[in-house]
This record gives C-alpha cells, sequence and structure tokens, in this order.
C-alpha cells in the first residue's frame, strides 16, 4: 500500500539524515576536538561546572552516536523488510517509530530542533497503523 511506502520513505529519509548527521558530529570532533569543546563551553558557560570533563562530554558524544547509527540502520533494514512484506519487519519498524518518537519528544524539552523528527516519527507510526497497511501483513 501507498501508506506504507510513504512511511518507509519517512524512516529511510530521517535515518539516513540521523546517521549522516551523527556521523559528521564525530569527524568533526575527532578532527578539531578542542575547537568544538571551546565552543560548547563558550555557548553553556556553565557546563564546566556542571561536573561533566571534556573526556566526558567526548565519550557522550561517542556513545549517542553509535547509538544513533545503529538504531537508524536497524530502522533502515526494519522498513526495507517491511516492503518486503515481513510482517515482524512491520512490528519491528512500528516499535521503533514509536520508541524514537518518544525519544524525540523527550529531547525536545531541551532542543526544540527535535520537533522535526518527532513529527517525522508520529507521522510513520500513524501511517504504518493504518487499516489497509495492517490487511496487508494479515
Amino acid at each position: 500500500p501507498g501508506t506504507l511506502l510513504a512511511a518507509c520513505v519517512v524512516t529511510w529519509t530521517l535515518c539516513s539524515l540521523a546517521a549522516a548527521l551523527m556521523a559528521m558530529s564525530v569527524l568533526v570532533l575527532l578532527a578539531a576536538p578542542d575547537l568544538v569543546i571551546d565552543e560548547l563551553h563558550r555557548q553553556d558557560p556553565q557546563l564546566a561546572s556542571s561536573g561533566l570533563s571534556d573526556a566526558d562530554i567526548r565519550s557522550a558524544t561517542f556513545v549517542t552516536a553509535a547509538v544513533v547509527i545503529v538504531w537508524s540502520a536497524a530502522a533502515i533494514a526494519f522498513a526495507v523488510l517491511a516492503v518486503r512484506r515481513v510482517a515482524w519487519g512491520h512490528r519491528a519498524l512500528l516499535v521503533s517509530a514509536a520508541l524514537a518518537a518518544l525519544v524525540c519528544l523527550v529531547g525536545a524539552a531541551f532542543n526544540l530542533l527535535l520537533v522535526v523528527p518527532f513529527a517525522g516519527c508520529l507521522t510513520a507510526v500513524v501511517l504504518l497503523t493504518r487499516p489497509e497497511v495492517r490487511r496487508w501483513f494479515s
């Protein structure tokens, strides 16, 4: 169904973008760590008093990037499986999109830009639960 394809296109687009942005963040942090850390301290002067060391910030960035990249790759694969009419791929994609929406919603409290992927995740969830999509997998 077209609604399933639309959900998969949203997934492929958002996941590719998220993975690419995180990979670029890691590359920038590896290429110019002092520049990045200095800019973070300039933007948030209270960062130094928060108890986070520069090494903690770098580690958190690498771990976050790894999680986002792996999760994005998994969601892309689930979408491919869903398009190929693999029922568990559809279910996995639905769960992944719902969890990603929740993460983005919570994260939007700290960074308003996360409203955009939240809207995309919510769109995918709505499309994946449409009656014609459920019928196609039954």
